[in-house]
């Protein structure tokens, strides 16, 4: 088991006629401070703790029955070393001996730690003093065919006695074993650590000392195990809240945990988790204050990299996007009445009120010319930004005079647009609209006065709300009407996305109207108070209102996520191409918040075959099907579908992981191959002589040609020539392994029998029988070899016996993983030296295999459904998971809670996969119906890494300043801690 994965540094073993000794042993462990790791000469990563807390001590005497318990057996199995109190007490007790036995059967006889407190050790049996014997017979003795015989080596031990070691350097003895440590080293540290204590105790006086040290050490004992439970309540809260939607609460408890305990490791893996999958979004940083007045309105560029930013009062701000700098502007003369960004140039207009209008060039953020126009303007800028409009349209190249006057004044004008072939759409607050071409005008007026209005994505439909709770719809150039909506309050803003129409209330409420099916969907209450702003992003929209709270609600789903504010929120913007969004709110504050893209961004796919085999390529860009007993394959490139229909069937496809090339095979030995890099080209080839069976080994362009039972070769399909030599095997072949490690072809049988040549000659390398005699599924991993077999998963180490001919490596079997009941999938991870299984029940189970191959469960879970696909994630932080109803999961294996919604499919999931990087899934059910799915679960190399500096600068704090923690998480200090860790993260990513 990896280190990481034992919850106690020791397990004591003693007799409770020594309850005494074992209480102060315990004690010592776990009290004792260990040094700084560069004081103890470790040079490598091996982990150093603070204290050996915890250390397991039953405190409960054993009933009569013959077993340990589960309970004991479960702290041995969770415990890196075993430290006995050797006594002639434990000698005779059989509780001990059984602790003893059950440890060594784990594989870790070295880590066996004894203390001897009384009698002596090594006597001689039948000697007058056998009595006083104080080592147990399990450390002297091993068993052989039920029969105890000496074990031929002395155990490890520190002797406490007086004339002997005594406490303390007995104590540090174990300490040194424990860990790992030069002895001398720590002995050195611990002279040093008493000197100094002296050297304290001679300044006072020694009786006071006494008394505050003690004193001192049991308060300080209590605020640790205070501060643990502490701890373990908020990482529980946590995981709640974060499953509930919470995900701000979720990382300010974690963070508390992690600040308010020496063990931060459980609540560290899963903020790593939280923040990696999360679907809520965080503040990442406050923009200074721009203004002493509320902010009022955003305006982005068309291209998101500016943010025209105004006040209640006219004041007006320019963010740049990309460096978080706010624009130098002139001083302007009067407040700001209204500002236009181009679509496609690089050009932004900012109209006074006294009618002075500038005209900036965005990407060196000069002005470039003024105009002056009547006062009040409301301005709007064309498409390709030569065309400026007020009351009236000027030329940018020669402003003159204007191109065309249409209006006498500006007064009542609510909004301008530019439309298609710079027609302009101008919009009163009196209910009239009109549309200029040129020297030509239409008006009309479509409705009574006008509050607000909106304009479509492509500028077809134009949205008005009213002063008489309406809103009405019409038609874009002509004026018509085709829709009303008459609403229980007035409306406070409008906003359209491509799909449809975003209407908010002074009291609250969200109405979508969808464009193409002209429906309405209401959500009531989504604040408690007027809705003051309305901006789209992703899937949803992002709202601000006077309640303190802006939310981002998806339209896909209706989930709802809320970014919490002191006050008010007056104005929203979100940029979907980087998820980050800006809230305005009163004095001019600025808040920048992160929102991650969709998790789920998912790509249908619909072959309208069974899959019988599939093969993708190395980023899923690319991927091929063949169904059972079919003709036809189905090829996705990019989105693009094709179908190839075989004169016979397939049996076999390749594909080249970087997706130019794909292979196939059909029962009469017909090869295609078929180039996806110029233009789907087709060449045909035909293999000899023609195998009766094909197999599939790991490179796209081999298969394993078997021209009967026993007889095969590799064969090259791309060359059309032979891999190797023509290999026979003493049995009938069902399964291939290719063992690249060892250098070794692997023929398997289903009866447990293995044959095995050499991978670069094809030469014989002999054959082995395997302890597993009716096998379902091998598979190999990190130098070992799985033998799936009813309920059971055998390992068996691979050994080389050197590279001569017809030398066979040896084959051990070294440990079975048991099951309650039949297996149907297993997965290693060798990244974390962890075994996934799965049952017919759905149950999961995950085991950590050690570099000897010893296993030890870490983890179970109950699914809702037989599970028929596990695959684990490249850096074996998830696991996906296929079942039998056709939901795909994916958990995260450090907190057990699913890392996104559940994907669902028709019928059974037959193939389930990350992509290399893991940033895509793929699955498919048995039916042909898959998906390609943008996970969104991006963890770069250096995660681990960025997290440990932080980790080290500013949440391992000493007692001093985790004492200064203020209780609540809405303090300063914790927001500054929150703002600095999302912060480094999103820079990481």
């Amino acid at each position: 088991m990896d280190d990481q994965h034992y919850k106690y540094w020791a397990f004591i073993s003693y007799s409770h006629a020594d309850n005494h000794w074992g209480e102060w042993l315990h004690k010592a462990l776990e009290r004792h401070r260990i040094p700084k790791r560069e004081k103890l000469g470790i040079t490598d990563r091996q982990r150093i703790p603070k204290r050996l807390y915890p250390v397991f001590r039953d405190r409960e005497e054993l009933s009569a029955s013959h077993e340990l318990g589960v309970i004991l057996e479960k702290a041995l199995d969770q415990s890196r070393t075993l430290v006995v109190i050797c006594s002639p007490h434990s000698a005779a007790s059989k509780w001990v001996n059984q602790e003893i036995e059950y440890f060594q059967k784990l594989g870790r006889e070295d880590r066996i730690f004894c203390l001897i407190v009384d009698g002596e050790p090594g006597i001689s049996p039948g000697a007058i003093s056998a009595d006083n014997e104080c080592f147990p017979t399990a450390l002297r003795y091993k068993k052989v065919n039920g029969s105890y015989v000496p074990s031929g080596s002395e155990p490890i031990a520190a002797d406490a006695r007086k004339h002997k070691d005594g406490k303390q350097f007995a104590l540090l003895k174990l300490i040194a074993g424990i860990l790992h440590v030069p002895f001398d080293h720590l002995r050195q540290r611990d002279a040093e650590r008493r000197s100094r204590l002296v050297l304290t105790s001679v300044t006072s006086s020694a009786a006071i000392s006494v008394i505050m040290i003690v004193l001192a050490w049991y308060a300080y004992r209590g605020q640790q195990q205070a501060e643990q439970q502490q701890a373990e309540l908020l990482v529980n809260s946590a995981m709640q809240l974060a499953k509930n939607g919470e995900g701000q609460a979720a990382i300010n408890n974690l963070l508390k945990a992690m600040a308010s305990t020496t063990n931060e490791d459980v609540a560290e893996a899963r903020l790593v988790s939280l923040l990696t999958q999360r679907r809520f979004p965080v503040q990442l940083n406050q923009i200074k204050s721009l203004f002493s007045a509320n902010v009022w309105k955003f305006v982005a560029s068309p291209d998101n990299k500016h943010l025209a930013i105004l006040s209640e009062r006219g004041e007006l701000a320019v963010l740049n996007n990309t460096t978080q700098k706010v624009w130098q502007l002139p001083v302007l003369q009067s407040p700001v009445s209204s500002v236009s960004f181009s679509k496609y140039s690089k050009k932004l207009a900012i109209a006074e009120s006294s009618g002075l209008i500038h005209v900036f060039d965005t990407s060196s953020e000069q002005r470039i010319s003024n105009i002056r126009s009547l006062a009040n303007p409301q301005v709007a800028l064309s498409d390709d930004g030569k065309l400026l409009a007020d009351h009236s349209v000027w030329k940018l190249e020669n402003i003159t005079e204007p191109v065309h006057s249409y209006e006498t004044s500006n007064e009542h004008i609510h909004a301008r647009y530019f439309l298609e072939n710079d027609a302009l759409l101008s919009i009163h607050s009196n209910g009239a609209a009109s549309i200029y071409t040129g020297a030509n005008s239409h008006s009309r007026n479509i409705t009574s006065n006008i509050v607000h209005s909106a304009i479509s994505v492509d500028r077809s439909l134009l949205a008005v709300a009213t002063n008489k709770n309406d809103i009405v719809i019409y038609q874009i150039p002509e004026l018509v009407e085709v829709a009303k909506l008459e609403l229980e309050s007035r409306a406070s803003r409008l906003q359209f996305s491509s799909t449809s129409l975003f209407i908010a209330s002074i009291t609250g409420d969200l109405i979508t109207w969808n464009i193409k099916t002209r429906q309405t969907q209401r959500q009531s209450g989504l604040h408690n108070g007027a809705i003051t702003s309305l901006a789209t992003m992703n899937n949803g929209v992002l709202t601000s209102s006077w309640d303190g709270t802006a939310k981002f609600y998806d339209s896909s789903d209706s989930n709802t996520q809320a970014m919490l504010h002191d006050s008010a929120v007056f104005a929203i913007y979100g940029d979907e191409t980087n998820g980050n969004i800006i809230t305005g709110g009163t004095q001019g504050n600025i808040y920048r918040w992160h929102y991650p893209r969709s998790i789920f961004q998912n790509q249908a796919l619909a072959f309208k075959l069974s899959a019988e085999q599939i093969q993708l390529n190395a980023d899923f860009s690319v991927f091929a099907l063949r169904g059972d007993q079919d003709k036809t394959i189905s090829i996705w490139r990019n989105g693009e579908q094709r179908t190839f229909t075989d004169k016979a069937q397939v049996i076999h496809i390749g594909l080249h992981p970087d997706g130019h090339t794909c292979i196939w095979l059909n029962q009469n030995s017909d090869i295609t191959q078929l180039s996806l890099d110029h233009e789907w080209q087709i060449e045909r080839k035909t293999l000899f002589p023609t195998p009766q069976k094909i197999m599939s080994v790991g490179k796209w362009n081999q298969i394993i040609a078997q021209y009967d039972a026993n007889n095969f070769r590799l064969w090259n399909i791309e060359t059309n020539k032979a891999a190797s030599v023509l290999m026979q095997a003493p049995f009938e072949v069902e399964q291939i392994l290719i063992l690249e490690k060892e250098n070794l072809i692997t023929a398997a049988s289903g009866k447990g029998k293995l044959a095995f040549w050499d991978l670069s000659t094809g030469l014989p390398r002999g054959s082995v029988e395997m302890q597993t005699t009716s096998v379902d599924h091998i598979f190999n991993s990190a130098g070992f070899i799985f033998a799936q077999a009813g309920r059971n998963i055998d390992i068996y180490s691979v050994e080389q016996a050197g590279r001569f001919h017809k030398i066979p490596p040896t084959i051990s079997l070294i440990n079975t993983v048991p099951h309650p009941e039949e297996i149907t999938s297993a997965v290693y991870s060798p990244t974390n030296q962890t075994l996934y299984t799965a049952t017919v029940s759905g149950v999961v189970r995950s085991w950590h295999i050690d570099k000897t191959g010893t296993p030890a469960m870490l983890a179970e879970s109950r699914r809702s459904s037989a599970i028929t696909v596990l695959a684990n994630h490249p850096n074996g932080k998830w696991l996906l998971i296929g079942k039998q109803n056709g939901e795909v999961e994916i958990l995260d294996i450090y907190s057990e809670y699913p890392v996104a919604d559940t994907l669902q499919f028709n019928q059974a999931i037959v193939k389930a996969a990350f992509d290399r990087d893991g940033n895509k899934i793929f699955a498919i059910d048995n039916g042909g119906s898959g998906a390609v799915v943008e996970t969104g679960l991006h963890l770069s190399e250096n995660d681990d890494d960025w997290l440990t500096q932080f980790a080290g600068s500013l949440i391992h704090m000493n007692s001093k300043s985790r004492n200064s923690i203020p209780p609540t998480a809405e303090s300063a200090t914790l927001r500054q801690w929150q703002d600095n860790l999302i912060t480094q993260y999103e820079q990481s990513r």
